[in-house]
């Protein structure tokens, strides 16, 4: 069966599904739009964190937005 429809399993980490038929709205009523500075952080994991913004712009699973919702990253580090 997997033979049969490998088109439809991802090829990689990266390789998500994505379709066009609808677009995906998160319905607030009328709330006030909520908006956090960013945490302040060391050189190292804001140089990181760009990094992975970048990345994940240019592997289309993220786009640049200018909504007036906002919330700060948290960058938490690996175990081991």
């Amino acid at each position: 069966v997997l033979n049969n429809n490998e088109d439809i399993c991802a090829k990689s980490q990266t390789d998500i599904g994505r379709t066009g038929l609808i677009k995906h709205q998160i319905h607030t009523g009328d709330a006030a739009p909520q908006a956090r500075s960013p945490y302040r952080t060391n050189p190292k994991k804001k140089e990181f964190l760009r990094e992975e913004i970048k990345k994940l712009e240019q592997q289309g699973m993220i786009k640049k937005s200018m909504s007036p919702w906002a919330a700060p990253v948290v960058i938490v580090d690996k175990k081991g």
